[in-house]
């Protein structure tokens, strides 16, 4: 598979995570005592890819993704009010911390992966 090939599945896996994170964003369970979004599992994905793309491509590339995400995720999930968004702030941003910590070795280990696909010069 060419970089090209690898770049758009991943691509592909990033807006579909970001979406199905929405889509069950309504789903409340409890986790460590901490009531969070079932949609909280498919973030760590997400971010993932956009840390290995970034690292491969840069970081404007990342935001162009991330820009088409965030419009996919507009047109495909309900409208959300602000009072249930805050209330799931701070265990996503938790989370997130988290899974930052533990990820590093993997978006290492993709970038790799995704540079194996350069086009030698």
């Amino acid at each position: 598979m060419t970089q090209q090939g690898r770049l758009q599945l991943l691509s592909g896996i990033f807006i579909a995570g970001l979406i199905a994170a929405n889509l069950l964003g309504t789903k409340i369970t409890t986790l460590l005592g901490v009531s969070v979004s079932i949609g909280i599992f498919a973030y760590p994905l997400t971010f993932m890819i956009t840390d290995i793309i970034s690292e491969v491509k840069g970081k404007e590339y990342s935001r162009q993704l991330v820009n088409a995400g965030l419009i996919a995720l507009y047109q495909v999930t309900e409208k959300f009010d602000v009072g249930f968004l805050y209330t799931l702030i701070i265990p996503y941003w938790l989370f997130k911390i988290a899974m930052a910590l533990l990820d590093t070795p993997f978006v290492y280990l993709g970038a790799r992966w995704l540079r194996s696909g350069e086009e030698k010069a």
